[in-house]
């Protein structure tokens, strides 16, 4: 019964943790995103 306690708790924390770095990602992903439309947008700014 503890065995069966402890294994739910340890996948709850698990998929909590993996959900935290998913966020994170998306986060980094939308950031650079961005930051290269500056970067192009820069670049054709400066070859004019």
């Amino acid at each position: 019964m503890i065995k069966n306690t402890l294994a739910v708790i340890g996948l709850a924390v698990l998929t909590h943790k993996a959900y935290q770095h998913y966020l994170n990602y998306q986060k980094l992903l939308a950031e650079n995103k961005c930051l290269r439309q500056r970067w192009k947008e820069a670049m054709a700014a400066r070859q004019r």
